[in-house]
């Protein structure tokens, strides 16, 4: 098989921008639910229990650890459209060797080869 051409990856560049797109509305109606709160139409004088508010504290929070993981998604999205625009999209950031097709069909945004994934991880 010959060496990819940018024209290779232009595919990419239409499902990174939908994936951005999607997500930048997910982190915005997860971060309002998290900060505003849900009230669930209960507008009742009806003392909240205790583990209500341990519930909803719990739920908050796991809700903003979500936003973190998708705006860290995010960034990389960005960045692989930079990589793309660079003509440096498809190479590995640590090896400079091909990323496979497959993984970039798995992972459109990712930066690295499966190999050095791996060492980044450990």
């Amino acid at each position: 098989m010959g060496a990819r051409k940018p024209r290779d990856y232009q595919p990419f560049e239409n499902i990174l921008r939908a994936l951005r797109q999607r997500l930048r509305g997910d982190v915005q109606a997860m971060s309002d639910a998290a900060l505003h709160g849900d009230t669930d139409g209960d507008l009742s004088h009806v003392p909240i229990h205790m583990a209500d508010k341990g519930t909803d504290a719990f739920d908050q929070e796991f809700t903003l650890s979500l936003v973190e993981n998708e705006e860290e998604t995010l960034q990389q999205i960005d960045a692989a459209l930079e990589r793309l625009s660079s003509g440096q999209y498809g190479n590995c950031l640590s090896c400079g060797k091909p990323i496979p097709m497959q993984r970039l069909n798995a992972i459109p945004y990712t930066a690295h080869c499966v190999h050095c994934a791996t060492k980044l991880q450990s």
